[in-house]
């Protein structure tokens, strides 16, 4: 997962690693490839033993958490979780997979991530505002209407990442 991750936000850092951890979307292996890519000349002394530990020991969950949000500012920590709802809907939304499905996932992250009220217009259970015409006046199933909502809502929060 952190590999679809890092190719929709290009600057991974150490607070999306930890939030990914602590919700289960990132494996431990994941986990210990990320802290080895980091270890390089400029690592300093005091980083090392972290860093090998998160790479080559079996560190609970608790401790990884707790290892990356050491590497992570507080604005890394703060951003993470729209970061990781950015990185999951545009997932949903260019799979390989047919409208329904896509659907069908869009809610499974809305579900996840407790029910947040920016993304209720693009899940097909909730209440629709405007159903029947789109800006350009041309009837559109709803599908494609709310598969479109969740296309604008990457679009305005892509800036913010």
């Amino acid at each position: 997962m952190l590999s679809d991750f890092s190719k929709v936000v290009p600057e991974v850092s150490w607070g999306d690693i930890a939030f990914g951890v602590a919700r289960g979307l990132i494996s431990r292996k994941e986990v210990a490839n990320y802290a080895l890519s980091c270890i390089n000349e400029s690592t300093e002394d005091k980083d090392l033993p972290a860093l090998l530990n998160l790479a080559y020991d079996e560190p609970s969950k608790s401790e990884m958490v707790s290892i990356c949000e050491s590497f992570s500012s507080p604005t890394e920590l703060l951003g993470a979780e729209e970061r990781w709802r950015y990185a999951l809907v545009y997932d949903a939304l260019f799979c390989d997979e047919v409208s329904g499905q896509k659907l069908e996932r869009l809610a499974e992250i809305y579900a996840f991530f407790g029910y947040p009220e920016e993304m209720s217009y693009f899940i097909y259970y909730m209440p629709q505002l405007n159903n029947s015409i789109d800006n350009d006046g041309i009837w559109e199933s709803s599908g494609e209407r709310i598969l479109a909502k969740a296309r604008r809502y990457l679009a305005e929060k892509k800036p913010k990442l």
